[in-house]
């Protein structure tokens, strides 16, 4: 196995195996791709998918056969026209007309958690490890639906070993939608921590206040804020269908998070 890294000097949070190679590159430039394919059946893409389409014209370069997996997101689906949201799509869009020497699958999870430098979870459990009263846009009754990252990676496994998974996209989400209330409640427990007290900020005003902020500071982006405003509740079906995908209750999950990392 090969793996490229964008800087060589994080690589110490993979294994320490012989048989793992670790190359450093970007996928920004052309020629540490080419290497990085050198040799290489099957590419499992677990970076941002707007390097999918440079990524689909390297493979059609090379002219050899390849075996991809690419992790998308669920962001796709949000009716908020954002520009994220359209890179999802573009970058999906270029899988999707990729040549028949590319035999692809698209994994669109939900938002994914565990280890101990995830941007969901653990920055929540972070705020609330400082500070027990904790904000939230609108109501936080809206739906989440978390995606645990080893199911993530089992359901990467069972594409590669299962051919029906080819030119599919698949929908990756926890067993079961919660409120946002709820989730962030759950964190504390598992953690071992207070019950947060919650402060509801008006949506619509804080969404405003985000989009001012953008001008000069991107560490709350006004579409995190706006998305609020929607639920975020998936079906699973296909996949559980054909990969046998069965989530980890998030309770269970999020038990072994932290033990995992304490």
């Amino acid at each position: 196995m090969r793996c490229l890294v964008r800087d060589a000097e994080r690589s110490d949070a993979l294994p320490d195996d012989p048989r793992l190679e670790i190359v450093e590159g970007s996928l920004d430039a052309d020629d540490d791709v080419f290497a990085a394919l050198d040799g290489i059946d099957t590419v499992v893409h677990v970076a941002h998918i707007r390097f999918a389409p440079a990524l689909i014209d390297i493979m059609t370069e090379t002219g050899r056969q390849y075996r991809l997996i690419s992790i998308s997101s669920t962001r796709l689906f949000s009716r908020f026209v954002t520009t994220l949201r359209e890179v999802v799509r573009e970058g999906e869009e270029a899988i999707c007309q990729a040549p028949p020497s590319i035999r692809w699958t698209i994994l669109r999870p939900s938002m994914v958690f565990g280890g101990t430098e995830d941007n969901n979870i653990e920055r929540i459990a972070r705020f609330l490890r400082r500070c027990r009263l904790f904000p939230i846009f609108g109501s936080g009754q809206n739906l989440v639906q978390p995606t645990f990252v080893w199911d993530l990676v089992d359901a990467i496994e069972k594409c590669l070993e299962n051919p029906r998974a080819e030119e599919r996209c698949y929908t990756l989400a926890g067993p079961e939608p919660m409120t946002y209330r709820d989730m962030v409640r759950a964190i504390a427990r598992a953690a071992g921590l207070p019950t947060p007290v919650f402060v509801r900020l008006p949506l619509k005003p804080s969404v405003f206040a985000a989009q001012v902020l953008s001008w000069v500071w991107d560490g709350l982006p006004a579409e995190a804020v706006q998305r609020f405003d929607e639920d975020r509740s998936f079906l699973t079906t296909p996949a559980e269908r054909d990969l046998g995908f069965h989530p980890t209750p998030f309770e269970e999950a999020l038990e072994r998070k932290f033990r995992d990392n304490a």
